[in-house]
């Protein structure tokens, strides 16, 4: 069953879990309308049109709602996700920071040494404006 779900949202049940508690106090109903969407059903709605990029109207027809609720679930849960970004990815701000994460990705799998030449290339290309 697990494996089931995770076919079909591209996560298992305890990372959508995770995401859920992550992002829950944005996604809560700030009306106590009878038919709002539970944080859960959102990000599942979420995953689902990530996961099989198909038209918003059928992922609308699986999880019994409209297909602009979808719209607005989608970009909600979208936005929440990406304001996450800080607290998981750490992106390189200076010369010395990229030569160390270069080094790194080096000694964990000899990945080539790719970042030292984008910062390089990038700051080349700036100072020509």
């Amino acid at each position: 069953m697990d494996y089931e779900f995770q076919r079909r949202f591209r996560l298992t049940k305890e990372s959508v879990a995770e995401l859920t508690l992550l992002i829950e106090h944005k996604l809560e109903s700030k009306t106590s309308c009878n038919n709002a969407l539970s944080p859960l059903e959102q990000v599942l709605i979420a995953l689902r049109f990530y996961a099989v990029a198909c038209m918003q109207l059928a992922i609308a027809d699986l999880f019994d709602v409209s297909q602009p609720t979808v719209c607005r679930v989608v970009h909600r849960v979208s936005e929440d996700i990406a304001s996450l970004l800080p607290d998981f990815i750490h992106l390189p701000v200076n010369r010395e920071e990229c030569k160390t994460v270069s080094r790194k990705f080096f000694n964990i799998a000899g990945f080539p040494s790719y970042w030292s030449f984008g910062w390089h290339l990038c700051t080349n290309n700036f100072s020509r404006w």
